[in-house]
């Protein structure tokens, strides 16, 4: 893992962003089959040679990719609240670990305090060990978001999102820590800040009856 990053391949264009001319198209017409995401297994996201910002953004564009084929209802979703709470407050701690840990290693790296070099080059593996340790721990907490069918956008603060339709499009149902519920929805193209409150949930994708039982 060491001074690489894994490279991953952006599925192609429609199959992600929203179609600009059609963001505010209507219903899906009967029979039309309903869009799916393309599912993507998170792969190791960053490098001990990253400093803090570049992981933030790597972090960031990569879970923005990581959608999942099957759609999720607003009852669905406030049902995985409990769960999400307690696995993305370890999310978020893990990532401030993170943080520290790569600016001391980069901190002792430009201005070692010890004249022994060898003392100074013990400290910086150590340091490294414990950075990919945290890399290796939020990747798994990553990888167990991904299986409730939605992924994390946010890291500093928490943000998930969940693959949805809103009046036959996709999109994505937005939480972070403290929402009660899920309360907000935005574009596919669009960051948490942008979301919109829900106003009407017949708008939004349900499961009826008869899919349920199958």
């Amino acid at each position: 893992m060491k001074g690489e990053v894994n490279r991953w391949t952006r599925p192609t264009t429609g199959q992600w962003g929203p179609d600009r001319n059609r963001r505010r198209s209507g219903r899906r017409a009967r029979g039309e089959p309903e869009p799916q995401f393309t599912r993507a297994r998170c792969l190791p996201l960053l490098s001990e040679n990253m400093n803090p910002v570049e992981m933030e953004r790597s972090m960031r564009r990569t879970s923005s990719t990581q959608a999942q084929s099957r759609l999720v209802t607003v009852d669905d979703a406030n049902k995985m609240l409990p769960l999400l709470e307690r696995v993305v407050s370890d999310i978020v701690e893990v990532w401030d670990g993170i943080i520290q840990k790569r600016t001391e290693l980069e901190c002792l790296e430009k201005n070692p305090i010890r004249v022994d070099e060898c003392s100074v080059a013990v400290d910086a593996q150590d340091l490294k060990l414990e950075l990919n340790l945290l890399i290796d721990r939020i990747n798994g907490y990553i990888r167990e978001i991904e299986d409730l069918g939605c992924f994390v956008q946010e890291f500093k603060r928490g943000v998930i999102n969940f693959p949805t339709l809103y009046v036959g499009r996709k999109v994505f149902l937005c939480w972070r820590p403290g929402d009660e519920e899920v309360r907000y929805w935005h574009e596919l193209d669009e960051s948490f800040t942008e979301r919109t409150p829900i106003r009407d949930f017949r708008d939004f994708f349900f499961q009826r009856a008869d899919e349920s039982n199958n």
